[in-house]
Order: structure tokens, then sequence, then C-alpha cells
């Protein structure tokens, strides 16, 4: 709940900030010239197949129940954009931190119930290729690739006393990892003249966004792939 809390002040605030600052900066997007930004926002991450991964198919199911949910985040960023002279195309090569991952609910008719909450953290590099269809508005798409730079797992059960939540937890993380996640982003958003910029992204995973190692709970290699709404607040600075 606190950090639900502190992303929603944060925004917030991003919105506070692009209500009130284009009146007194001077900074534009202008055609032909470099521009560097920084941006900042909220992500809404999930993995797929987590429920192929570790539940063998012998079980009925219409035993137990499933959801794969999604873990919300945040995301910062630093990019360098341009948009070429009397032409509606530009470029923006951009580095960020984003926390993706993802949540996976289950119970059963045991009345156990367990929650795995997938607290991966992702350093990434992108390039997007951006079209404005009409003055500011544009659509985006390219490729990104991202580093797994810490891969948490948290378990909670309903039933510690079948085994601490705690001890389940750490040898679940020696066998769930994240790794390096390729994904293609689309994007839609608006730039002002005062060089703010708002921005709506989904990020869809092209590869195996988690390994599952050797393991005693049976548990099977299987293809999670990443995906992520984002929504964004950015600003370009222009270079002097």
């Amino acid at each position: 709940m606190n950090k639900k809390r502190t992303i929603s002040h944060g925004l917030l605030l991003l919105l506070w900030l692009a209500c009130i600052l284009p009146g007194s900066m001077q900074a534009q997007i202008i055609d032909d010239e470099f521009h560097y930004g920084f941006y900042g926002g909220a992500t809404y991450a999930g993995l797929s197949n987590i429920n192929t991964t570790i539940i063998r198919p012998v079980f009925d199911p219409s035993t137990y129940n499933v959801n794969d949910a999604s873990r919300l985040g945040v995301q910062v960023g630093f990019f360098i954009y341009n948009r070429f002279r009397k032409s509606s195309l530009a470029i923006q090569p951009e580095i960020s931190y984003a926390q993706y991952g993802g949540v996976f609910e289950y119970d059963d008719i045991d009345q156990l119930k367990y929650t795995l909450t997938f607290d991966y953290d992702y350093f990434n590099v992108a390039t997007l290729v951006k079209v404005h269809p009409k003055g500011g508005l544009f659509v985006g798409l390219g490729p990104q690739v991202g580093f797994s730079i810490s891969d948490k797992l948290i378990y909670k059960s309903s039933q510690p006393e079948q085994g601490p939540d705690l001890q389940v937890e750490r040898n679940l993380q020696e066998v769930l990892k994240g790794r390096t996640d390729f994904s293609v982003i689309g994007s839609l958003g608006y730039e002002f003249e005062s060089g703010f910029i708002i921005e709506a992204r989904y990020k869809q995973g092209v590869s195996d966004a988690m390994e599952t190692l050797s393991n005693g709970f049976y548990f099977i290699e299987n293809r999670n792939n990443s995906s992520a709404f984002q929504l964004a607040i950015a600003y370009a600075i222009p270079f002097y």
C-alpha cells in the first residue's frame, strides 16, 4: 500500500508540474535540433504462463483456481531526441530503470492459498522511431532490451505451518530467476511546445523473461513472456 501511495503522489506531482511550468519555461521541441530529457511514471506489468510452469498437469484443474495479476511499479529514464527537419519522423534512444514482473495467486479445495510476487527490476536500453501524423501527436515503435538487476520473489501463504513462508520463499528464489528481457514497445503520446511530453506505452516481451532451474518442486521450464502498460510524463531540453 505504501508503494502505491508513493507512486500516486509522484504522478500527481508530475501532472501539477506539467500544468504550471509550461508558461514559465522557454524550452521548445524544434525540428532538426537534438534534445535530451527525462521521464517518469508508472508501470503495470505481468508475466505469462506462471501456472503451467509451477503446477503439474496431473492435477485436476477443477480442484484449484489461479489468477495472473499485475504488479504496479515505477519507471524513470533518460532520452535523446531528434525530429528530422520538415519530416513527420523522429528518433529517440533512451535508457531507463523499470519495475516489471507480476503476481500469481493460487487457492485450492484444501484451503491452501498463496501469492507469488515476482519483484523484477530492470535496466533498459531502447530506441523508438516516432511518427507525427499531426502537430505534436505521435505514435512510436521500437525494440527494448532489459537487463535484470533484481529478481526478488515474495511468497505469502494461508498455511505457513506446513512450511515457513520465508523458507519456501528462499527455496523458490533459488529456482525461479529473472533473465534478460527482449521486448517490442508501442507508444502513443503528445508533445507540447513547452517541451513537456505525455505518453502511454505497451511493452510486449518476445523472449522468456523467467528461467526455471533444476528443482525438486517438479516445476517445468516454460516460456514466460513479460508485458506492461506504462504511463509517463517527460520533459525535453534542447542541446545548446
